[in-house]
């Protein structure tokens, strides 16, 4: 994988704001894998990691200015001793999956704990930090020493009980307390390059004011058109850059059109891409051979209309013929999701519709004569 280790069913969802956040949050908390054990009735059987990514953007001194962070929120399933938990079977092979993760993210910090201090007899070896070892390590490789600053709350136990446990956890997050990192500003590259030809810029304007060229003239010395043609040329291609970086934005701000977007999922499938949708959706199968994009229809709780003539938010635009009209209601009501014909021909799988029908996952509709849907429902799936 290009960006990391593989994780299967991960899922990137847009958000919005913080409801949308705590919502994501919610539903993956609910999907981690808990047991029984004789220590714990809902003991964790696996990490669980929550991402936040935040991108920044804003124009400082006529340039632009975009900066990204993440923030990542890590519960850690804690080490087992089989003997106290009286683990068998499948649990005891999750305690043992779980306890090797953790020897190897404390191999991790031990080797970055040992870096800054220099030790004579560790330097070679903290040269090379084991993340690969784990999947663990390697998704938590810029928490632990990369870019960041990063917190450890340790849970421990005042039972005499877990005597043993809480002297390792403790110990555990001493040795995390001595790493040492150093984060700094995570800026786009292209909008570095933008703000260095923008001061670039500035210092031709200087080296031209500071000739005390007579630009009524039309004709200069070679040294002169020469500052002249790096000038025209850097403005240009400053203007560009950022003509191309306000245009991602407006895009990216326009996504959903304002419309929340918490029930979409992109996730990577090899070479491909998947969005996965929450809600009953249709996926327009568009007969235009230079279309090149994917449009996908979410038909949330009450009326959405298929018109010629689409004039609401809520309107799905339909190609027509000269002098075609087409009209169309779908209603989804507590998921059950039913078409109504008003004015047009449609045909589901083959059958035309007559007044009003009821779609089921994986129906394809043809509207007129140029409108080819699929219709999905992860419900019915």
């Amino acid at each position: 994988p290009v960006s990391g280790p593989y994780v299967p069913e991960l899922t990137s969802h847009p958000v919005t704001d913080c409801k949308s956040i705590m919502k994501l949050l919610k539903k993956g908390n609910a999907a981690r894998a808990t047991g029984s054990t004789q220590m714990n009735e809902s003991s964790s059987r696996s990490h669980a990691v929550f991402t936040i990514s935040f991108k920044k953007a804003c124009f400082a001194e006529n340039s632009p200015s975009e900066t990204t962070s993440h923030i990542s929120l890590v519960d850690l399933a804690g080490s087992e001793r089989a003997k106290s938990t009286g683990a068998t079977g499948s649990r005891l092979k999750e305690g043992n999956q779980i306890n090797k993760s953790l020897v190897a993210l404390g191999n991790v910090i031990s080797a970055l704990a040992d870096q800054p201090k220099g030790k004579a007899k560790r330097r070679s070896a903290a040269a090379h930090i084991p993340y690969r070892d784990s999947v663990l390590t390697w998704l938590l490789k810029d928490s632990l020493g990369g870019n960041s600053l990063t917190v450890m709350i340790a849970a421990i136990s005042p039972s005499h009980h877990n005597y043993a446990e809480t002297l390792s956890t403790l110990r555990y997050a001493s040795r995390a307390k001595d790493i040492v990192n150093r984060p700094v500003v995570n800026e786009d590259s292209n909008v570095k390059l933008i703000r260095d030809l923008r001061m670039e810029i500035t210092r031709l304007k200087s080296v031209l004011a500071a000739m005390k060229v007579d630009f009524a003239e039309g004709s200069y010395p070679n040294a002169v058109a020469e500052q002249l043609k790096n000038l025209e040329k850097n403005e240009h291609l400053a203007d560009r850059l950022t003509l191309e970086w306000a245009g991602q934005w407006e895009d990216s701000n326009n996504y959903g059109n304002g419309k929340t977007v918490e029930d979409v999922a992109v996730k990577g499938e090899g070479v491909g891409v998947a969005v996965d949708s929450e809600l009953p959706h249709l996926v327009a199968i568009d007969s235009d051979v230079t279309s090149t994009g994917v449009k996908l229809y979410h038909l949330r709780e009450g009326l959405t209309h298929l018109l010629s003539n689409p004039s609401g938010d809520h309107d799905v635009g339909l190609h027509v013929d000269d002098g075609e009209q087409l009209e169309f209601d779908i209603c989804n009501l507590s998921g059950t999701v039913d078409i109504r014909a008003i004015r047009g021909s449609c045909f589901i799988d083959g059958k035309e519709v007559m007044g009003t029908a009821r779609l089921q996952q994986g129906q394809i509709l043809l509207i007129g004569n140029q409108n080819i849907f699929r219709f999905n429902h992860p419900v019915q799936a």
